[in-house]
């Protein structure tokens, strides 16, 4: 018996999921991932401190990259919310996502992403309508 093999990507709710739909998440969570990069370096910089909001700004390189807005609370918490545009899913244009940061008494930082009703949240908001199109660890 001859086994024939057929390789298929892999996704996170392939099914549930058009093109337009995984291209904006993935650019989002792409940015996302910059944006940390960028606000990590501020943090170590300031002495394992996040700065404050009026303090950092992230600016991508990039003309086409999602809107990335930067809250904190102060230096043990921050958020970076990224606009979701460009799909035509109700469920997902004009709604946003996020990554929470908290820093730990040892300085270390855990990350959270998940869903923001709003550009100024700072902790996530479960809005589980955009569930089906988030990768598992966004689903917060």
């Amino acid at each position: 018996m001859k086994r024939t093999w057929i390789a298929a990507p892999l996704c996170f709710a392939c099914a549930a999921m058009a093109g337009s739909e995984q291209q904006a998440v993935s650019a989002v969570i792409a940015e996302l991932e910059r944006a940390k990069s960028s606000l990590m370096q501020a943090y170590a910089a300031r002495g394992k401190a996040f700065p404050k909001t009026s303090e950092w700004e992230y600016r991508s390189n990039s003309g086409d990259a999602p809107s990335i807005a930067y809250k904190s609370k102060g230096p043990t918490s921050a958020s970076l919310v990224a606009d979701i545009t460009g799909t035509k899913n109700a469920d997902l244009d004009g709604r946003h996502l996020a990554l929470f940061a908290a820093s730990r008494s040892d300085g270390t930082v855990v990350w959270t992403c998940g869903t923001a009703r709003s550009a100024r949240r700072t902790e996530p908001s479960e809005e589980k309508s955009m569930y089906p199109y988030l990768p598992p660890e966004c689903r917060n």
